[in-house]
């Protein structure tokens, strides 16, 4: 879970430099992996069992279910994280580029899904 969640916060940070330095597509992936990250972070601290999928969209399928509906987390996460996932995919293949609006928006989104699910974990982390 630790290990997790210290992807999660690398990834942020990088999104974050990211934006900053105006790699809006790079962004968009960085802080689409840090909520990716967070959220096997909280699969894992409510059940292990579920970690180890092997698709991007077991994960999210798996978080809507398991955290977010047994765990009374804002259902608004769950969605936050199926966005993310298609705007990533449009900044890692498509030939379009993230908008700048559109990245910072997915980098305010991402810095509260980690920080939802860092409190509804918090309990959990040895």
């Amino acid at each position: 879970m630790k290990a997790y969640l210290a992807k999660a916060n690398r990834a942020a940070r990088s999104a974050h430099l990211l934006s900053d330095d105006g790699d809006f597509n790079g962004a968009a992936s960085r802080g689409y992996y840090a909520c990716f990250f967070s959220a096997r972070a909280a699969l894992a601290a409510f059940d292990p069992e579920p970690v180890d999928a092997k698709t991007h969209a077991t994960v999210i399928r798996r978080f809507g279910l398991l955290v977010v509906s047994r765990n009374d987390l804002d259902r608004g996460y769950g969605r936050a994280l199926r966005t993310a996932y298609q705007i990533r995919e449009i900044a890692d293949y498509a030939m379009a580029d993230v908008k700048q609006e559109r990245a910072r928006k997915l980098l305010d989104e991402m810095d509260s899904f980690v920080a939802a699910v860092v409190n509804s974990i918090s309990s959990k982390i040895p």
